[in-house]
């Protein structure tokens, strides 16, 4: 695969002095738009749509008309710049810390992910979520913002170009013209759920032993939940009786003496978890053998 940044040095110079006057508005999701016919013969870029799930996984897909009809002998390209950390004095020289780009030439086409490296772009490294497609003159990448391109927000602008014979570059449009575009990643709300309760033995029985265990997971993937705290009350006939309790490997364990004289009351055990900020209970109630 092909990097060109030495061929567009230039272009990207240019535009580094424009983006330390114009910062563009945030978004979660968002649609940014440039205006059409002033590629001059580059990839006319038009427009960026950008959508992040829960999981840090953000999809980008810029539309480039025309970009089909170019001539591959002239190797158009389309770059994706971004500067994660939202500063232009940090990367290269726009400020930027990776790259995405598309090329295509007469015989190929292809596409790829450099990282800048403290004097130059280096490819980054292959990775299962790192995902490119086309459809006509639409180019969507897919990648994991906390692996392939680590940021929780980005600024980022879009550069294309078209060469001679010579490699040298003939013509570029940048998009957005003046400035960039800045687009703040979703986060996950990592807050616990509490499932049902597994029982040993099955019911309390008086004077008994009894245990309880409840999984706990997370809200937005249902995977088991890493760390958080544990508060467990429990009562036999609305008196509080003694527990052990403790919060280990996504489970919350409760052992409890049944009392003697507790046949035929009620145990109630509540078992509350917190975890970043957000807490989830669950309430249950069971009569003594």
């Amino acid at each position: 695969m092909k990097n060109r940044w030495s061929h567009l040095v230039p272009a990207m110079a240019a535009l580094g002095a424009a983006l330390l006057f114009s910062i563009g508005a945030s978004a979660a999701t968002g649609s940014f738009t440039d205006p059409a016919g002033d590629g001059n013969g580059a990839p006319d870029v038009t427009g960026v749509s950008m959508s992040s799930a829960a999981d840090g996984t953000v999809q980008l897909t810029a539309t480039v008309p025309g970009l089909a009809l170019i001539d591959g002998a002239k190797e158009p390209e389309v770059d994706v710049y971004f500067d994660t950390d939202k500063n232009t004095s940090t990367g290269s020289s726009s400020g930027s810390e990776f790259d995405l780009y598309y090329w295509r030439t007469a015989n190929d086409s292809g596409w790829d992910l450099d990282k800048w490296n403290g004097k130059d772009w280096a490819e980054a490294p292959a990775s299962q979520t790192l995902v490119f497609s086309r459809s006509g003159d639409a180019l969507t990448w897919r990648f994991s913002s906390k692996t392939d391109i680590a940021t929780s927000g980005f600024n980022f602008h879009v550069v294309s170009a078209i060469y001679d014979a010579n490699e040298n570059v003939t013509a570029t449009d940048a998009a957005p013209d003046d400035g960039i575009w800045t687009f703040d990643v979703a986060s996950a709300v990592i807050a616990p759920a509490i499932g049902k309760p597994q029982m040993v033995p099955a019911h309390p029985t008086h004077g008994k032993l009894f245990s309880i265990s409840f999984p706990v997971t997370r809200t937005d993937t249902g995977q088991p939940l890493q760390g958080g705290s544990l508060k467990v009350t429990a009562t036999v006939g609305g008196k509080t009786v003694p527990k052990n309790a403790s919060l280990a490997n996504a489970t919350a364990n409760i052992a409890i003496q049944v009392p003697a004289r507790g046949k035929g009351k009620t145990l109630v055990v509540k078992v509350t978890v917190t975890a970043n900020g957000h807490s989830a209970s669950r309430n249950v109630s069971l009569a003594i053998r």
